[in-house]
């Protein structure tokens, strides 16, 4: 420890304390450095972990959509040039998004529906209280989407006021619910 035999008790009780703060010191430095190493190993296991499951994710879903014809992937597209199912996986929606023919706007409803009247007085058709029903003058009609734009047109009835055969298949095309109240007698 340094301590010699003609020196004083003082300095031999500060010499051994700076001994044991050296120690301490030096102890407190290691510390730092492991908890700091320990930081990095966690950050980068973390890190490898999220990359990992989202690769393995992005996977299934191209995967679910190459055999399954409701879902179009970007690896489905690019081996068939095939598309239009009515979802998409995160790849083909990075890279064909809205521009590649799918209709991103969804339709929500909280129940408030408006109620028109259509062929004479024995039918009615409800929609959402954000679209419109505009009559034609050949009797058919038009619905109206929130921002304006036709959502459907030429919309046709039948003499009992239910829709045609033709309308409802073309408002189910188009993501619409269809159901048919109309009673015959």
């Amino acid at each position: 420890m340094g301590i010699d035999k003609d020196g004083t008790v003082d300095d031999a009780i500060y010499k051994s304390t700076d001994v044991l703060y050296s120690l301490m010191d030096d102890r407190s430095k290691k510390d730092e450095a492991f908890k700091k190493l320990k930081r990095r190993r966690v950050a980068i296991a973390a890190a490898t972990g999220a990359v990992t499951g989202f690769t393995i994710g992005l996977a299934s879903q191209e995967a679910l959509a190459f055999f399954d014809s409701g879902y179009d992937g970007l690896l489905e597209n690019v081996l068939t040039g095939e598309g239009g199912g009515d979802r998409q996986t995160l790849l083909a929606g990075i890279f064909h998004g809205e521009g590649y023919g799918y209709n991103t706007e969804t339709i929500v409803s909280a129940g408030d529906y408006t109620s028109y009247d259509v062929g004479g007085s024995q039918g009615s058709i409800n929609l959402p209280d954000n679209y419109q029903l505009t009559y034609n003058p050949d009797g058919t009609t038009n619905i109206i989407d929130p921002n304006g734009n036709v959502f459907a047109e030429n919309i046709s009835f039948e003499a009992d006021g239910s829709l045609s055969q033709a309308s409802q298949e073309l408002l189910q095309e188009k993501g619409a619910v269809v159901e048919d109240f109309c009673s015959s007698k």
